[in-house]
């Protein structure tokens, strides 16, 4: 059940992530300036990369399936980047100026670290099954219900 988590495969796909919308924008101004073949191309490695997809996965996709996915990838970016955020934030709360009377965690200092680190360590946890999901519902978006 943590494989995900332990994997650099499932961080890979993390990652993957961000740079999905970008490639994707990309492989749509390939399509309208009519370089077909590149633009395909690009979304055959995001299918790969990102998706999940084998590489003998039929491509290219219909525009209106890449648009999308465009859409979709759009908003695992910005899921993605925020959940990066988190683990950094709270695993890094030791380090940046806090206000103890309004921080979570109680009046002692390590009870504020031990409920910033827990969070931190869920953000961890959650962040590759949740990348994950987000790949499987733009992989089904891009590849249709096959």
């Amino acid at each position: 059940m943590m494989r995900p988590v332990t994997s650099a495969r499932g961080w890979r796909r993390v990652f993957a992530g961000l740079y999905a919308f970008p490639t994707l924008l990309a492989s749509a101004a390939l399509r309208i300036a009519g370089q077909h073949r590149r633009a395909d191309a690009l979304v055959a490695w995001i299918g790969r990369e990102w998706l999940g997809l084998p590489s003998e996965h039929p491509m290219p996709a219909p525009w209106w399936r890449q648009l999308g996915a465009i859409g979709m990838s759009l908003a695992a970016l910005a899921v993605t980047l925020y959940l990066l955020a988190g683990i950094v934030l709270n695993l890094g709360y030791p380090l940046r100026p806090s206000n103890e009377s309004t921080d979570w965690g109680g009046p002692s200092l390590w009870g504020r670290w031990a409920v910033h680190g827990a969070g931190g360590v869920m953000f961890v946890v959650a962040t590759p099954f949740i990348s994950r999901g987000l790949a499987a519902l733009t992989r089904r978006i891009l590849a249709g219900a096959r």
